[in-house]
């Protein structure tokens, strides 16, 4: 749920209401800019009021790909007295624009913050008389190449078995501290993998025939590239590719090379979601990237940082990115309900629903996990095929789901992960996913993509058992599309089977349940006495069964 002060939410809910936004350009032409559709009451910034026309807030997730949309946002100002043109002067590609939201009775102080993106272009409309801005959120920003290799070349013939290397140059190779391979760097020659772990000015401190290539003989010349390698827990590898500068001032994540990664700032990354959900659901430790699920990574070429992170890492482990309104990017694991988490509520009472989609198309019971890359070939040495003979029996064979990642490799208990994963496709897509485009007042704006609500609707058939009426129905938002002009919220829900509840046993780190936080309680389960109480004999649990 976005979050909301007490103030705002009382507006939000009241049956009359009388919205107002502002658009605030960081940092333009020296200062923030401030932009309102009408004046706002207690303001404490200088705004012109000239904004119009805000349209196409949205973002789609699609769970199963590990996938999100890029979010847009569009807006007009229209140039009163020619001060948007006067602004122009300065630069604005790629200024970072907030959108706040609140209501003409509310003061400034109790708006919120609804999205934020970038400045992508604009044009003059209307006459010439105003500026329309596109802007798109920080996913169009990863889209850009990582893993840029540095290229040397042998200058004097490296025999088999030889521990020095003499190249040309040097210069832009550099040695990273692994986790589990420790503080070196990769190269490639010819078809051999060798490591070097100390470096002059034109020669390698080596060692031969890594990664199970063979230790032979290269000629005088011949190219010497550098690899990108990783072999930690991939969430650690996407968080340093995310916000790696070279110069280790960016977090705890900047620990890359600068032409390896991104370099986004780690305001813009929401370092604490990614390691929450990490350790709750894909056993991601923050502190040891040698826990967990190991991958391993070997590249000599570029990579756009978008598809690495989502098909490479994200795919794999059954989660998708999402962007928060402050423009901070975060992940969602698939997570099924956990009974100590009151869900919202959607019903009829507050949405129109426009059509519900079958969602046999979206049945998944076959599924190709390919895994065990080979570099030097560039080809997947092994895959498994995994089906549910039952859904096969009720449904019919499904396309083949694919899955397959360079990373996975069987000498780090790649089996193991592949064997999960599929057990959660069989859990969610086993049985048609109906998908239902809903319209929601605008009250329900403060729910976000990758959440789960209740949803009823007496009317909406239930195919399981039938008939009509869904009561209570767990289902997962998908898309979002904010109507600021309308003053209503569109929505797609996937109505993916949730047949149990679960809970998470509290790990050894937290205290017992009397000494524990509210949020600890909510997002964790105790084991209770035989009367089922999980503290000193006050507190009833919730039963399982």
């Amino acid at each position: 749920m976005h979050p909301a002060n007490t103030d705002y939410l009382a507006h939000t809910s009241a049956r009359v209401k009388h919205p107002n936004y502002f658009i605030v350009v960081k940092s333009w032409g020296g200062a923030d800019r401030y932009f309102s559709m009408k004046p706002v009451k207690g303001a404490t910034r200088p705004y012109i009021v000239c904004l119009k026309g805000l349209r196409s807030v949205s973002q789609k997730i699609t769970p199963e790909e590990g996938q999100s949309s890029i979010g847009t946002l569009s807006f007009s100002l229209l140039d009163k007295n020619d001060r948007i043109t006067a602004l122009l002067a300065s630069p604005i590609r790629k200024k970072r624009v907030e959108l706040w939201g609140g209501y003409d009775e509310l003061d400034e102080s109790k708006y919120i913050r609804l999205a934020t993106n970038l400045i992508e272009d604009f044009e003059v409309t209307q006459g010439l008389t105003e500026y329309s801005f596109k802007t798109a959120d920080l996913q169009r920003s990863i889209k850009s190449k990582v893993f840029k290799p540095k290229v040397t070349s042998l200058t004097a013939g490296l025999s088999q078995g030889a521990l020095s290397a003499t190249v040309a140059s040097t210069t832009g190779f550099l040695t990273v501290v692994h986790p589990s391979l420790g503080t070196c760097g990769y190269v490639r020659i010819d078809d051999e993998i060798i490591r070097w772990t100390a470096k002059g000015d034109t020669s390698f401190t080596i060692q031969r025939g890594q990664f199970n290539t063979a230790d032979v003989a290269h000629s005088t010349d011949a190219e010497v590239k550098e690899l990108i390698v990783f072999q930690e827990h991939p969430l650690a590898v996407a968080l340093k590719v995310l916000m790696s500068t070279g110069a280790g001032t960016n977090g705890d994540y900047d620990t890359l090379p600068f032409h390896w990664a991104l370099g986004i700032d780690e305001a813009l990354v929401d370092v604490s979601k990614w390691e929450s959900e990490g350790a709750d659901w894909l056993k991601f430790n923050p502190t040891d990237h040698t826990l967990g699920y190991q991958f391993r990574f070997i590249y000599d070429e570029e990579a756009e940082a978008k598809k690495f992170i989502e098909d490479e890492i994200l795919k794999p482990l059954n989660a998708y990115p999402l962007v928060s309104a402050d423009g901070s990017l975060s992940i969602k694991a698939f997570s099924p309900p956990v009974p100590f988490v009151e869900l919202p509520r959607l019903d009829e009472k507050v949405l129109q629903v426009k059509s519900m989609g079958g969602g046999l198309t979206a049945v998944i019971n076959v599924a190709l996990f390919e895994y065990d890359y080979d570099f030097i070939s560039r080809q997947y040495l092994r895959n498994v095929e995994y089906s549910d003979g039952e859904s096969i029996s009720e449904q019919g064979q499904s396309e083949t789901f694919k899955v397959s990642s360079r990373g996975i490799r069987t000498d780090l208990n790649g089996t193991a992960i592949i064997a999960e994963r599929w057990a959660r496709i069989k859990q969610r897509f086993s049985r048609p996913v109906p998908t239902i485009p809903v319209k929601a007042f605008y009250s329900k704006h403060l729910l976000e993509p990758g959440e789960l609500v209740n949803f009823s609707h007496a009317n909406l058939p239930d195919m399981a058992a039938g008939e009509r009426g869904a009561d209570e129905k767990i289902v997962e938002l998908v898309n979002k599309g904010l109507d600021l002009q309308a003053g209503a919220v569109n929505y797609e829900m996937m109505m993916t089977s949730f047949g149990k509840r679960y809970c998470l046993f509290a790990p050894d780190s937290v205290p017992d349940y009397d000494e524990a936080t509210e949020e600890q309680k909510r997002r964790y389960g105790w084991f209770g006495d035989e009367d089922g109480k999980v503290n000193s004999g006050s507190e009833e649990g919730y039963r399982y069964a």
